[in-house]
Formats: C-alpha cells, sequence, structure tokens
C-alpha cells in the first residue's frame, strides 16, 4: 500500500549504494506504546475496545525506548554491526494478542470494557474502499491506512501470521533486549506516562 512504498524506495535505493554504505532496517512492529494511546490495538478510550476475528492470533509490537534500546545495541557492538549489515531485522517488546491487550486494560483500568467485534476480511474491504475512494487533490484518510494495517498486523484469513515477527530474523534475544510485562506497561499508559526500564547499556 502507498503508505510503505517510501520506506521500501528507501531501502533500495540505499542497496545501490552498498560499496559505499552498509544499512539495516528494523521492523518493530506497530508501536506499543503510542499505538494503545492512539487506537490501533482496539482499545478506544475509555472503556471501548474493537476485538478482529476472536483476537487471538499472536502479533509482535514494541515500545519506543527499546527500539532506541536496540538501535544502541546494535551501532555500538561491532560483532551486532556487522551482523546487521544489509538486511533486516525483527524486534519486539511483546508477543501479545488483541484479548491479552484487552485483560490489560481491564485489570490496569479497574472496569469492564464495551467490546465490539469485527470480521477482519470485511473490515479490510470497508477499508481498502474508503481508501480508494479518496480522489485526487483530497486528503489521505488516515484512519483507513490504519484499519489496512490493523487487519495485516493481527487479523485472520488470508492475513493471519503477517505480524508475527518470530522467524530467522527475530533479534530480539540477540540483542538481549530488556523482559518487558505487558500489564506494567499498560498501566504506564494509561497513567499517561511512558513504559521505561531501566538497564545497563553495556551488558
Amino acid at each position: 500500500m502507498p503508505y510503505f512504498q517510501p520506506k521500501r524506495d528507501f531501502i533500495e535505493w540505499l542497496k545501490q549504494q552498498a560499496r559505499s554504505i552498509s544499512w539495516t532496517a528494523i521492523i518493530s512492529g506497530p508501536f506499543f506504546d503510542q499505538a494503545l494511546k492512539n487506537t490501533f490495538h482496539g482499545y478506544q478510550p475509555p472503556n471501548e475496545f474493537y476485538l478482529l476475528d476472536e483476537g487471538d492470533t499472536p502479533y509482535g509490537t514494541t515500545n519506543l525506548h527499546t527500539i532506541g534500546h536496540a538501535l544502541f545495541k546494535i551501532l555500538s557492538d561491532p560483532k551486532h554491526f556487522g551482523d546487521s549489515a544489509n538486511r533486516y531485522i525483527n524486534i519486539h517488546s511483546h508477543m501479545t494478542t488483541q484479548q491479552e491487550v484487552l485483560a490489560a486494560l481491564e485489570k490496569a483500568s479497574g472496569q469492564p470494557f464495551k467490546i465490539h467485534r469485527l470480521s477482519s476480511d470485511t473490515f479490510y474491504d470497508n477499508s481498502l474502499r474508503r481508501f480508494h475512494n479518496v480522489k485526487p487533490g483530497e486528503p489521505k484518510i488516515l484512519l483507513a491506512e490504519r484499519d489496512i494495517i490493523q487487519c495485516i498486523t493481527y487479523g485472520k484469513g488470508k492475513f493471519k501470521g503477517l505480524g508475527d515477527p518470530r522467524d530467522e530474523n527475530d533479534w530480539t534475544e540477540k540483542l538481549g533486549l530488556p523482559a518487558e510485562d505487558l500489564l506494567d506497561d499498560v498501566k504506564a499508559v494509561l497513567d499517561g506516562i511512558r513504559p521505561e526500564r531501566d538497564w545497563n547499556p553495556r551488558e
């Protein structure tokens, strides 16, 4: 989709500069803390939640500070720097599901949520239609783009597994990224602060 095309174009440009520069593309999935505030995971403040299908499709998501930690690890370690050159790598703070995010929200807030259930196939078709109905010169419908990406990340059917980063390119453990607690991070977002972790950058 157009949202991702500039990223792909930039990687292709970097590949053409292989004699003079190396590159590493970090795939973090949706930013957990930022996306939770912006309704991406299905959370609609103050106490509503939109579930795609059964809400049990696993997907990876990463806090903003963890992305910075990963960058530091790669740039400060000659082995990581060399091994990650000219390739994509995956990282994540959490491997989770919408159901797990919902449970954490209900526990952190102390209240039950009103749940709306959506079919990812129908939701995708409707979102794609809204996206393509924008005429030349009209502003983009950002919510349509977001909804399409939601389906790709944790939908079922033709989308199942596309948001799961656990493959041979998963560097989460290799980089020694800190263990993170889903409930603690949800509480932090609800309290209006960003999740943080104490870590020794040299470990």
